[in-house]
């Protein structure tokens, strides 16, 4: 599911070039860290990662993630924590990539603006996203090892290959930087030249610390 959301963000991305990266409608939050800082966005507001590990990234990059699963606020602002995602309406052909354009209905028409969630979204285990979720996107630091440095990223395939072979084999301890090659991707209008974001993928959310005081 995760290579899928990816590869359609992507071409979103390529083929929208001139459209604002991330929120339209209000400045991104700063995270205490810097601009630097890494954040995870979260159907369900929590630390819950998935059989290929816990991914964290760039603020655009984990906006871009939760809007792919599950759609995106009408209003263009981010899933902050405090709106309940059975109640907000999601917007329409330009509210969000991959799954959650059309909330993971396998459909390739876009939805009406001001629609509310279908009850479609899922998790990467097939599981339903709670219609009482309340999504959000927030801060986190690394807290864990990891196997290599932010000076040295591994391609995107390679580090989600080598997180889920350990997961499977019960033996992941540390995670690992990656160049995100779907999530956080700017594409410069005038040269065409692509950027990849920073972002890492971790064993578990016991591996990072959330600094938004959340659980």
């Amino acid at each position: 599911m995760r290579i899928q959301i990816q590869a359609e963000t992507f071409a979103y991305r390529l083929a929208n070039p001139m459209e604002p990266q991330g929120d339209v409608t209000a400045p991104r939050p700063e995270h205490p860290d810097g601009p630097n800082g890494m954040w995870h966005g979260s159907p369900s507001g929590d630390l819950r990662g998935g059989y290929y590990g816990l991914h964290i990234g760039t603020y655009d990059a984990a906006k871009e993630a939760l809007d792919a699963r599950i759609g995106r606020p009408a209003d263009g602002r981010s899933w902050d924590g405090t709106r309940v995602y059975g109640e907000t309406p999601l917007g329409g052909s330009r509210s969000g990539y991959g799954a959650g354009f059309n909330e993971g209905s396998g459909s390739t028409e876009a939805p009406a603006d001001g629609h509310l969630p279908t009850g479609k979204a899922t998790y990467s285990d097939g599981t339903p996203v709670a219609m009482d979720s309340r999504p959000h996107v927030f801060p986190v630091r690394i807290k864990g090892p990891m196997s290599n440095t932010p000076q040295n990223p591994h391609p995107d395939f390679k580090a989600n290959g080598y997180m889920k072979a350990q997961i499977t084999r019960g033996t992941a301890k540390r995670g690992y930087y990656y160049h995100n090659e779907g999530e956080g991707v700017t594409v410069d209008p005038v040269t065409g030249k692509i950027k990849y974001s920073l972002s890492a993928v971790v064993p578990n959310g016991n591996h990072v610390e959330r600094l938004d005081g959340g659980p």
